[in-house]
């Protein structure tokens, strides 16, 4: 287990979805996050229109599912996303 960096001027992150590479996403601040194992934060940035946004799942393909910050959980607005 490793603590995982804020972005920088955030005061908070949290984990919501690890996949079999280590790879692990959610938010922090207002930001989707995608962190790499050895801990290095990828800002997903936020959905365009919107004000927050969290990464809720990852797959083995690092796909994730993002939260656009106003629909509720898997409703219209989770949007799928990729590297």
């Amino acid at each position: 287990m490793q603590a995982l960096p804020n972005l920088p001027r955030a005061t908070s992150a949290s984990a919501n979805g690890i996949n079999d590479l280590g790879q692990v996403v959610s938010g922090s601040g207002s930001h989707a996050v995608l962190w790499n194992k050895g801990g290095d934060a990828e800002n997903l940035g936020v959905v365009p229109g919107q004000t927050w946004s969290t990464a809720f799942a990852i797959n083995g393909l690092a796909k994730w599912l993002v939260d656009r910050g106003l629909e509720p959980l898997f409703g219209p607005g989770m949007m799928a996303c990729g590297i």
